[in-house]
């Protein structure tokens, strides 16, 4: 009976790899996967655990899913620790 290999731990170049397939990329993708985390509901509130599954879903791992919500400037963190899409002036 073979025993199966434990798993082992993700080498730092493939955590990388997620990030490089951005690198160069224009801003708008970045903006268009935020609003996808909202779906539909684009005026709705989504909490930080909910934005951080959406982007995870979407191929961001951990670190750059944190770094897109902390930096995005289409978020604005509400009062009650939420988040929203900021609003648009024309």
């Amino acid at each position: 009976m073979d025993i199966p290999d434990p798993p082992r731990d993700p080498s730092i170049a493939e955590l990388k790899q997620p990030l490089q397939r951005y690198v160069g990329q224009p801003f708008p993708i970045m903006d268009q996967v935020v609003l996808c985390c909202f779906g539909l509901d684009l005026t709705g509130e989504r909490t930080y655990q909910q934005l951080r599954q959406a982007l995870h879903d979407a191929g961001f791992n951990g670190p750059l899913a944190r770094h897109t919500i902390n930096t995005s400037p289409l978020l604005r963190r509400s009062p009650n620790r939420s988040y929203q899409i900021q609003g648009f002036r024309a």
